[in-house]
């Protein structure tokens, strides 16, 4: 059995959304809730977040979205998410200047 380890701003929110149908996402939870959506298989929580992902990534974002990553790396969904900032080609300068671990600037 594999037990989820999210941060507690993350299961607050993942309990909002539960509970109301929807939440404030944010950069800087965004990858563990995109996980939690995907491990409890709330769909429509995780396409949520892939959209927000697409839109929100930018250089005032970046460094707090991918500072979460090394946390949730061994997932799925942020592994993609982290593919799609190496892929960006406006944000490989700034991942040098957000003092992040190697393996994501790569």
């Amino acid at each position: 059995m594999h037990i989820l380890r999210l941060l507690l701003q993350v299961f607050k929110q993942l309990i909002e959304y539960l509970h109301t149908g929807s939440c404030h996402l944010q950069a800087r939870t965004l990858l563990g809730l995109i996980n939690a959506a995907d491990h409890f298989s709330v769909d429509e929580l995780k396409q949520a977040c892939l959209n927000f992902a697409s839109r929100c990534i930018n250089t005032d974002t970046v460094c707090p979205l991918l500072r979460s990553a090394e946390i949730y790396i061994q997932y799925k969904s942020t592994k993609l998410i982290v593919q799609k900032v190496r892929d960006r080609p406006s944000l490989p300068w700034l991942l040098r200047a957000c003092d992040l671990p190697g393996w994501i600037r790569m």
